[in-house]
């Protein structure tokens, strides 16, 4: 099975079918920017090519929706994998209220009534995703359901993408097009669904890659965020690798005992101390902030 997004793969069939250049940016287009999940959606190939494509066991994305739950501020999605494992992905939709600085402004709003100005000052500004790294996980944070499943499994770059692929064409479907005609789209790529993806390290980082190349999800390096339980080596390995995107380091705890008592597995291995020398050593190579997490327990 092979991806029809990876460019060195596509690229390589390609010279080997004789295909014009071309049908790469056309395959890009349509999945990146058109948010296509079906090769045979995509009309700007011949149905030859697609055929072809298909017999030659290419694909766009491998997930299958089993469930998904809808609210106002966020969907949830629970995905299939091929092997019958399931992951779990969050769509978050954030609004922002309009400015009423104009006189004039207010003298229109004033004359509507309340579900006019709520339905037209409070747009969709953005949205987020949160995509899972592993089917389970082996951190065993004590207030975590994921951590009570085990871990299972590492998901493959594809299938991280492949989250973000479906989360678009859903979008697209939901929300249609802006009012300057562009697409509603993911903005902000959080891992911080099923697992710890500091221990899934290459697959996240291929991942990365294809988020923020340009001619893919063309995704700004402050719109993704990796959210961490304190996996100190592998941040070191962030710096190490110029992986230069956004960290959130879930804390839940201002001392080493409670920390142990939260997050027993990952707070033993590296204490508080030694993590804080890695944040440090991360803050000052890459200049980049910490966002630090906590949950809200009794």
């Amino acid at each position: 099975m092979k991806f029809l997004y990876d460019i060195p793969a596509f690229a390589e069939y390609a010279k080997e079918k004789n295909l014009p250049s071309f049908r790469l940016k056309q395959i890009q287009q349509a999945i990146f920017k058109e948010s296509i999940l079906e090769i045979d959606d995509i009309t700007t190939l011949s149905k030859e090519l697609r055929d072809q494509l298909k017999q030659d066991e290419f694909v766009i994305n491998t997930l299958t929706l089993d469930r998904v739950i809808e609210g106002p501020e966020s969907t949830k999605f629970l995905f299939k994998l091929p092997d019958g494992n399931m992951i779990e992905t969050v769509l978050m939709y954030h609004r922002h209220q309009k400015e009423e600085a104009e006189t004039n402004q207010r003298k229109i709003l004033r004359s509507w009534t309340d579900a006019e100005i709520s339905e037209e000052t409070h747009k969709l500004n953005r949205i987020t995703i949160c995509i899972s790294s592993q089917v389970g996980c082996a951190v065993g944070c004590i207030f975590c359901v994921t951590g009570k499943l085990g871990f299972k499994k590492n998901l493959g770059r594809q299938e991280m993408i492949g989250q973000i692929l479906f989360a678009n064409n859903y979008i697209k479907t939901k929300f249609g097009k802006k009012e300057d005609g562009t697409r509603n789209r993911v903005r902000n790529v959080v891992f911080m669904g099923m697992g710890e993806p500091l221990l899934n390290y290459d697959a996240m980082k291929q991942a990365i890659k294809i988020m923020l190349d340009q001619q893919a999800l063309g995704l700004s390096k402050r719109h993704v965020t990796i959210s961490t339980s304190g996996v100190a080596s592998y941040m070191d390995r962030l710096v190490e690798d110029g992986i230069d995107v956004r960290l959130a380091l879930s804390l839940h705890a201002p001392n080493q005992e409670l920390r142990v008592q939260l997050i027993p597995m990952i707070a033993k291995k590296w204490p508080l101390d030694q993590l804080m020398e890695t944040v440090d050593r991360y803050v000052a190579a890459t200049g980049n902030r910490i966002f630090y997490e906590y949950i809200m327990i009794q």
